[in-house]
Protein backbone atom coordinates (compact mmCIF):
# COMPACT_ATOMS: atom_id res chain seq x y z
CA UNK A 1 0.00 0.00 0.00
CA UNK A 2 2.62 2.61 0.79
CA UNK A 3 6.71 2.86 1.48
CA UNK A 4 8.09 4.24 4.13
CA UNK A 5 11.73 4.50 5.92
CA UNK A 6 12.13 3.88 9.40
CA UNK A 7 15.86 4.37 9.42
CA UNK A 8 18.92 5.62 7.28
CA UNK A 9 22.02 7.34 7.78
CA UNK A 10 21.71 9.95 5.05
CA UNK A 11 23.33 13.36 5.67
CA UNK A 12 21.03 15.80 7.18
CA UNK A 13 19.46 17.66 4.65
CA UNK A 14 20.76 15.41 1.45
CA UNK A 15 18.20 12.67 1.68
CA UNK A 16 16.09 14.40 3.54
CA UNK A 17 13.01 14.00 1.22
CA UNK A 18 12.88 10.23 1.45
CA UNK A 19 10.88 11.32 5.30
CA UNK A 20 7.61 12.91 3.79
CA UNK A 21 7.27 14.50 6.99
CA UNK A 22 10.73 16.53 5.64
CA UNK A 23 10.42 16.40 1.98
CA UNK A 24 9.78 20.02 0.94
CA UNK A 25 7.32 19.29 -1.68
CA UNK A 26 4.12 18.59 0.67
CA UNK A 27 1.73 18.36 -2.12
CA UNK A 28 3.20 15.24 -3.19
CA UNK A 29 6.18 13.51 -1.33
CA UNK A 30 9.23 11.83 -3.11
CA UNK A 31 8.25 8.97 -1.36
CA UNK A 32 4.41 8.59 -2.04
CA UNK A 33 5.12 7.31 -6.00
CA UNK A 34 5.64 4.06 -4.49
CA UNK A 35 1.86 3.89 -3.34
CA UNK A 36 -0.55 1.36 -3.96
CA UNK A 37 1.88 -0.04 -7.13
CA UNK A 38 2.69 -3.88 -7.61
CA UNK A 39 4.06 -5.81 -10.09
CA UNK A 40 0.93 -5.82 -11.96
CA UNK A 41 1.32 -2.27 -12.63
CA UNK A 42 4.99 -1.42 -13.08
CA UNK A 43 6.59 -4.70 -13.90
CA UNK A 44 10.27 -5.60 -11.52
CA UNK A 45 12.46 -4.64 -14.23
CA UNK A 46 10.93 -1.28 -14.17
CA UNK A 47 11.64 -0.48 -10.35
CA UNK A 48 14.32 1.66 -10.46
CA UNK A 49 15.35 5.24 -10.80
CA UNK A 50 14.53 6.77 -14.12
CA UNK A 51 18.71 7.65 -14.70
CA UNK A 52 18.60 3.57 -13.85
CA UNK A 53 16.28 3.13 -16.80
CA UNK A 54 13.52 2.79 -14.55
CA UNK A 55 10.07 4.19 -13.49
CA UNK A 56 10.78 5.98 -10.56
CA UNK A 57 12.09 9.73 -9.78
CA UNK A 58 15.32 10.60 -8.34
CA UNK A 59 16.46 13.73 -6.43
CA UNK A 60 19.20 15.98 -8.18
CA UNK A 61 22.28 15.22 -6.69
CA UNK A 62 20.78 12.61 -4.50
CA UNK A 63 20.52 9.58 -6.58
CA UNK A 64 22.21 6.86 -4.17
CA UNK A 65 19.38 7.89 -1.60
CA UNK A 66 16.99 7.35 -4.35
CA UNK A 67 18.08 4.46 -5.67
CA UNK A 68 18.58 2.63 -2.24
CA UNK A 69 14.64 3.22 -1.67
CA UNK A 70 13.75 2.12 -4.57
CA UNK A 71 15.65 -0.92 -4.95
CA UNK A 72 14.90 -1.97 -1.79
CA UNK A 73 11.19 -1.11 -2.25
CA UNK A 74 10.82 -3.91 -5.51
CA UNK A 75 13.15 -6.16 -3.33
CA UNK A 76 10.38 -5.75 -0.13
CA UNK A 77 7.45 -6.22 -3.03
CA UNK A 78 8.76 -9.47 -4.33
CA UNK A 79 9.78 -10.86 -1.32
CA UNK A 80 6.17 -10.34 -0.28
CA UNK A 81 4.81 -11.70 -3.35
CA UNK A 82 6.95 -15.19 -2.96
CA UNK A 83 5.95 -15.66 0.54
CA UNK A 84 2.13 -14.58 0.25
CA UNK A 85 0.69 -17.39 0.58
CA UNK A 86 2.25 -18.50 3.96
CA UNK A 87 2.12 -14.95 5.12
CA UNK A 88 -1.56 -15.08 4.84
CA UNK A 89 -1.97 -18.52 6.21
CA UNK A 90 -0.52 -16.87 9.41
CA UNK A 91 -2.62 -17.09 12.75
CA UNK A 92 -2.74 -13.47 14.02
CA UNK A 93 0.37 -12.79 16.15
CA UNK A 94 2.60 -15.18 15.04
CA UNK A 95 5.42 -14.54 13.31
CA UNK A 96 7.06 -15.88 9.93
CA UNK A 97 10.11 -17.48 10.01
CA UNK A 98 12.30 -19.10 7.13
CA UNK A 99 13.11 -22.12 7.38
CA UNK A 100 14.72 -22.96 4.26
CA UNK A 101 16.90 -20.02 4.00
CA UNK A 102 20.18 -20.67 3.31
Amino acid sequence: LAVRVTTHKETPGLGDYINPKKDRNKTRPWITQFSNLGFDSVPPKQWRVKKDGGRFDQMSGATISARAVTNASGSALAWAIEHRDKLFELPANNRFEEKDKP
